[in-house]
């Protein structure tokens, strides 16, 4: 903590005044969520015990400014790696940083007392000097903050980050069920109604037994589209940890019994966000993943969220793969948001390799 070169009381903010530390009580860190403008389920302390159950290392920090906690940022350690293999090219090509809370959902929460540009300024400039010297400290190559698409905090551009966008399809869910169904592309539709000629029917997955097999279903679907899975043991933890508060639903579709996809729905306050889906290859012909999309949709309307986001989209450069998915997240009707991603170097190496990453693709696009 620094003395203030000013004469001031504790309602004053400045540079010299605030302090940042480490967070270390759950309930105190959740009640100082309430207090800012908007916050979602990835900047509650659950969510950090479900990234510690999966072996990520997290940091969340307190901005203070006297008594007054003015800010709040939690964030995790990862780990990059542009090269699948082992050998001393993968290591170059590694990287290690920080991040905020994920799903595109994280950023820098500030209290809502404390919400001019000015003092969003001083914060931005504090907080930026202290994850600076704090990645020098651990060798940490990069620091990366991500905004939400409804909800946006800080310009982070004059200190140094350069910026980048992430991608959803978000639905207003305080139109009327008969307008969200209109709405919808004629294949989504046409999708749920056969699915439901079918006999598919939906329920929520409440049991282990019935998470594991979602799990299955997971593994099944991922390694068809050559994506890595998650173990069951992040499944288990986001269950249990996001389940006590209602922040989780996992439905299923049925036919005939057998469990044939399913449906990871992260809720909470005004908001729902796909989290995940699952499916068996085989019953796809049954149009399973739009109902239960369908269904998801209409049970966060009736549940009071105001929002439901798709989740992350490639936009608008794709693969042959991403254009399907986003394909099919724009036949559900929602309109294609933006937020910002903020990343800055901390080390040569990163900004060697950023350089090397834009001047590549620079001349890829030339030459097409």
């Amino acid at each position: 903590m620094y003395p203030c070169k000013k004469s001031c009381n504790d309602s004053h903010i400045c540079g010299e005044k605030m302090i940042i530390r480490p967070a270390q009580d759950k309930e105190k860190w959740n009640e100082n969520l309430t207090k800012t403008g908007w916050h979602w389920v990835t900047h509650r302390w659950e969510w950090r015990e479900v990234m510690e159950a999966l072996g990520y290392k997290s940091h969340y920090f307190e901005i203070c400014n006297g008594d007054d906690t003015i800010a709040l940022f939690p964030c995790f350690t990862v780990k990059i790696r542009y090269l699948k293999d082992y050998s001393l090219i993968s290591k170059i090509f590694s990287f290690t940083g920080l991040e905020s809370s994920g799903n595109g959902y994280g950023g820098v929460l500030i209290n809502s007392k404390f919400s001019n540009i000015n003092i969003k300024n001083k914060i931005a400039k504090v907080l930026d000097s202290y994850l600076f010297d704090f990645c020098k400290r651990n060798g940490y190559d990069f620091i990366k903050i991500n905004d939400s698409p409804v909800y946006s905090n800080l310009n982070l551009e004059k200190l140094g980050y350069k910026k980048t966008y992430h991608y959803t399809f978000l639905l207003d869910l305080t139109q009327d069920k008969d307008y969200l169904w209109k709405n919808l592309e004629k294949r989504a539709r046409n999708g749920i109604r056969k699915a439901k000629k079918s006999g598919v029917k939906i329920r929520e997955l409440t049991s282990e037994e019935e998470i594991k097999e979602f799990h299955r279903l997971h593994v099944e679907t991922y390694s068809r589209t050559n994506m890595p899975w998650r173990p069951f043991d992040y499944l288990k933890a986001i269950w249990k940890n996001l389940g006590e508060i209602n922040a989780v639903k996992f439905f299923g579709a049925f036919k005939d019994d057998t469990l044939i996809a399913g449906v990871m729905l992260l809720t909470y306050g005004d908001m729902s966000l796909y989290g995940m889906g699952v499916s068996d290859h085989r019953y796809l012909k049954f149009q399973p993943n739009i109902y239960l999309q369908w269904h998801a949709i209409l049970w966060s309307k009736m549940n009071g969220r105001r929002y439901y986001d798709l989740g992350s989209v490639a936009y608008p450069k794709q693969t042959k793969k991403e254009a399907g998915i986003f394909k099919f997240k724009r036949s559900l009707g929602g309109k294609l948001v933006s937020s910002v991603y903020w990343v800055k170097s901390c080390t040569i190496k990163y900004e060697a390799f950023t350089w090397l990453k834009d001047l590549l693709r620079d001349l890829y696009e030339k030459k097409k």
